[in-house]
């Protein structure tokens, strides 16, 4: 095996780290690791532009980028879960004050 192959078989199991970390970061809902992520998705598609990875390109950057946007995805499902659950219990309060106020006779 010559070291551009080592090289690149290194970085492909790089790449299927990263990958397994941002499934593990939705799965355990650990929305908080989506900023340490994104830098680290950029530092692999840089890498991948470079000559010693430039054949892996074709096939891990859609790899990538496709479990990442799989990612977001979830992350906006999430986010809209949470507005509504917010709204919810704004509403809820809004009810709450308004039947405490009638009870107080104001």
């Amino acid at each position: 095996m010559s070291s551009e192959d080592n090289q690149q078989l290194v970085f492909t199991r790089e790449v299927q780290g990263f990958i397994r970390a941002m499934q593990q970061a939705a799965a355990s809902q650990q929305w908080h690791q989506l900023r340490s992520l994104d830098t680290e998705l950029l530092g692999l598609l840089q890498r991948l532009e470079s000559a010693p990875f430039r054949a892996l390109a074709p096939r891990l950057k859609p790899l990538l980028l496709g479990h990442y946007q799989k990612l977001l995805s979830q992350l906006e499902v999430e986010q809209a879960q949470v507005k509504q659950k917010m709204d919810q219990h704004l509403r809820d309060q809004e009810g709450i004050k308004a039947y405490q106020t009638s009870l107080d006779g104001n």
